[in-house]
């Protein structure tokens, strides 16, 4: 019996690895797809069926048109670094911008130093 020369024993090898790993792929995307992170639901025979339902909070933050609630919470907190995420709102960059200084930005987010 003649021995595969190492060209062609790396050629299946990598064939192999590559298979075995396709395959590996598609099964944890496939449960993914299916449980989207999440363990599976537990059905309960005697469960009805539920209703969906939508419940608003108030708030006072985001009805604060001079800034004056935000920047109160801010100083009562002793906060030193503020992260300003992407989708803030303006509202909430000008009630900001009396009490911090900007330390840094990366990409769209703004991290801000209290004075």
């Amino acid at each position: 019996m003649r021995l595969l020369r190492p060209r062609r024993l790396v050629a299946l090898a990598t064939a192999a690895l590559a298979v075995v790993g396709l395959a590996g792929a598609y099964s944890y995307w496939e449960s993914y797809y299916q449980h989207r992170g999440f363990a599976t639901v537990a059905f309960l025979p005697h469960a009805q069926r539920g209703q969906l339902q939508t419940v608003h909070f108030y708030s006072p933050a985001l009805h604060d048109p001079t800034g004056a609630f935000r920047r109160g919470i801010l100083h009562e907190s002793g906060a030193t670094f503020v992260i300003v995420p992407c989708a803030a709102p303006p509202a909430l960059r000008r009630a900001l911008a009396p009490v911090t200084s900007i330390a840094g930005r990366f990409g769209c987010v703004t991290v801000a130093q209290t004075r």
